[in-house]
């Protein structure tokens, strides 16, 4: 039966040397440390396998009864005491049991080996819960007592660092531990430590499938991160707006390099002049230790673009850095413009002293930037609007207007839609305040609501006038020929009679319901032929051997119905 590396942590604490400083140390005092997660599933291992890390001070070995086919008990030596460098030797540690030894009463540093029959290969890792932070340090070394027997290749430790809050976990490159069955202390000092703001360390131990392996298992004492000592130090960061306003309240965050402070300390929040220069203009404090934000009141200040702000401390009296991005005090607005008037199209210029963040403004509510100069906005008809100059300067907002009176052109040059006896007068005339439609015969509409459709009752040929005006005097006329060629309540012939042949060079024969006359037309409205009947006929003959080649309509006239049907021609 494999053994598992033992691996101990200590409680944290911080502390200041005369070179180093300690930035975390665990020895295990306490059995349960909320600084560690003893049995994680990081980096694919398991928190149920036949192994789990568990925190006790047993050093003493004995029987361990396991079951694989058949009982069997396996003899677990004690672990190796430990030696004198380490805090409270002897006492608690870290490392790793097996639930059959759990179970029988043996709970020191042991493992049971994956043998590939009753026990499989599984890791098992172990890591702290909270992270050290080595902002602005180099040289950050960790130090920890370790032993573990194993067997290279199937029983061994790794050591892991994560440098995201344990959110990913990356192995610790050329090292491992195995065959050290005393305890032994490693120191490791790398950049991959340094300048971390969230570093954690883990332990994984690897139990594969073997044959060989022996106890005792991996475990760890007396863990110690520490870094070199800095004296500390305040960097000062960004106002959330770089436009300073005078009167208003300003709230700059600042963090500390190894503080905290000392318990009287103050901050204080200076602020430079327009050209970077401080001369210790402070403008806000605050009673604290730690960093966070500190508020201030700024001041009437002259327009500039180089003020600075920076946070300084008085226990230890610390002088902070100043903050990277300067911030402006913005001009006053000096707003003007001019404008020129074309028809609908109204031209504007830009003329002011100052206007940051400008837009127009072209009511009712059509906003444009005033980058370009000059620019021209067409308004949709005549009439009175407001054109507006608007500006912002990040402290005070303004405007100003002026009225223009607008006199466009009137087009009443549209395209009508014939379908059938229905003429449609679309929505497309343009700069028209008022509309009149003649359809002819006395219809005459004022102000319709475009698209307007007029319906014919009679057929032939017709002519719609188009009178269009606008409040200021301009006027257009369109007048526009149209044939109406079919009328509603006269039906289809071709349900009723047969008419033929079509097309025809000679005669067209009629033969269907009873009729008392018929009519020709030409497709323009001009009637071509007539004839009427003293008796309704069912049947009846038309001569076109004299019409030119084209399509007439052939209007059918009943007793109380009409029918229509189309006619081909053709010599």
């Amino acid at each position: 039966m494999k053994k598992l590396c033992t691996l101990i942590f200590g409680s944290l604490t911080l502390g200041l040397s005369a070179q180093t400083q300690q930035l975390f140390f665990e020895d295990f005092a306490n059995a349960f440390n909320n600084d560690m997660v003893l049995n994680s599933t990081s980096v694919n291992s398991t928190n149920a396998g036949d192994n789990t890390w568990t925190v006790n001070n047993v050093y003493s070995g004995g029987n361990v009864s396991i079951f694989c086919f058949q009982p069997i008990t396996v003899p677990i030596s004690a672990t190796p005491a430990q030696p004198g460098g380490i805090t409270n030797p002897n006492g608690n540690y870290l490392h790793l049991s097996s639930l059959d030894g759990f179970n029988s009463g043996v709970s020191n540093a042991h493992y049971r080996a994956a043998d590939g029959l009753c026990t499989f290969s599984q890791n098992y890792f172990t890591h702290m819960s909270v992270d050290v932070n080595t902002s602005g340090q180099t040289g950050v070394s960790l130090s920890f007592w370790w032993l573990c027997a194993g067997s290279p290749n199937e029983a061994f430790g790794e050591l892991y660092y994560s440098t995201n809050g344990g959110n990913t976990w990356t192995q610790y490159p050329n090292f491992t531990m195995v065959g050290q069955s005393n305890w032994t202390q490693t120191t490791l000092t790398n950049s991959i430590f340094d300048n971390r703001a969230q570093l954690r360390f883990g332990w994984r131990f690897v139990n594969n499938q073997s044959t060989g392996g022996s106890d005792p298992a991996l475990a760890i004492d007396d863990i110690e991160i520490t870094g070199p000592l800095v004296v500390p130090g305040i960097t000062t960061g960004d106002p959330a707006s770089a436009t300073l306003c005078s009167g208003q309240s300003i709230t700059v965050p600042f963090t500390l390099v190894n503080g905290p402070m000392n318990a009287n300390n103050t901050f204080s929040l200076e602020m430079s002049d327009a050209n970077g220069n401080f001369s210790g203009n402070v403008i806000g404090t605050l009673n604290a230790t730690t960093g966070s934000s500190i508020t201030g009141t700024l001041p009437n200040m002259t327009p500039g673009s180089g003020y600075l702000f920076r946070v300084n401390a008085s226990d230890p009296q610390t002088t902070g850095t100043a903050n990277g991005t300067p911030s402006s005090v913005p001009a006053a607005l000096n707003l003007s413009f001019t404008h020129t008037i074309d028809e609908l199209d109204v031209e504007v210029t830009n003329t002011s002293g100052s206007s940051p963040n400008a837009t127009w403004l072209f009511c009712p509510s059509d906003y444009v930037p005033a980058g370009g100069q000059p620019y021209t906005h067409t308004f949709p008809s005549s009439g009175s609007y407001c054109v507006c100059l608007k500006a912002d300067n990040g402290c005070v907002a303004d405007s100003v207007c002026e009225t223009v009176d607008l006199c466009g052109d009137v087009d009443a040059d549209v395209n009508l839609t014939v379908d059938g006896p229905d003429v449609t007068v679309p929505d497309s005339i343009e700069g028209a305040d008022s509309v009149v439609v003649d359809f002819g015969s006395g219809n005459v509409v004022t102000n319709p609501t475009l698209p307007y459709v007029h319906t014919y009752t009679s057929l032939g040929p017709k002519t719609v006038c188009i009178y269009a005006y606008n409040d200021c005097g301009n006027a257009d006329t369109t007048c526009i020929d149209v044939t109406i060629s079919s009328l509603q309540g006269i039906s289809d012939a071709s349900q009723h009679f047969n008419i033929f042949p079509n097309p025809s060079h000679d005669q067209v024969r009629i033969e269907g319901l009873p009729i008392q006359g018929w009519e020709l037309f030409s497709l323009t409205g001009q009637q071509i032929g007539t004839a009427t009947f003293d008796i309704a006929q069912t049947e009846s003959t038309i001569s076109v051997q004299n019409l030119a080649a084209g399509t007439y309509l052939l209007l059918l006239k009943g007793e109380k119905q009409q029918w229509y049907s189309r006619i081909s021609v053709v010599h």
